[in-house]
């Protein structure tokens, strides 16, 4: 894919090559990050359709299990929701469970609050 913009295709075309200004290692680092990014979005896909299928299944709301989270009816949930609901359901692996709840709260965090609310939940 190149701009068709004529300039920025030629300063775009006269680039040296990734591969010319990444050390080995440095490519081999990015690689494994990139691999294990998409492996993540395409586990989280894949949880949210079976999420989708037992909230159908079941005859749940997305309302109701966001008021689960939310237990203390503040209509955003915290970083200490998250952290409640890890440690009530989840057996951490190589991450601590302040990490797992910090990325799970850079995920879906839209506004940068450290709340997430009922939207963003959704979404």
């Amino acid at each position: 894919m190149v701009p068709a913009d004529r300039v920025s295709a030629s300063l775009l075309m006269s680039r040296t090559s990734i591969s010319e200004r990444l050390s080995f290692e440095t490519q081999e680092i990015f690689k494994r990050l990139l691999r294990a990014h998409l492996n993540l979005e395409q586990a989280h896909e894949y949880i949210r359709e079976r999420f989708s299928k037992t909230l159908q299944n079941e005859g749940w709301r997305l309302e109701d299990i966001f008021e689960l989270v939310d237990n203390q009816q503040k209509n955003t949930i915290s970083i200490y929701d998250i952290e409640k609901l890890i440690i009530e359901h989840k057996k951490c692996g190589s991450r601590t469970l302040m990490e797992e709840v910090e990325l799970l709260m850079q995920m879906y965090d839209r506004g940068g609050a450290n709340r997430i609310n009922f939207f963003d939940f959704k979404d």
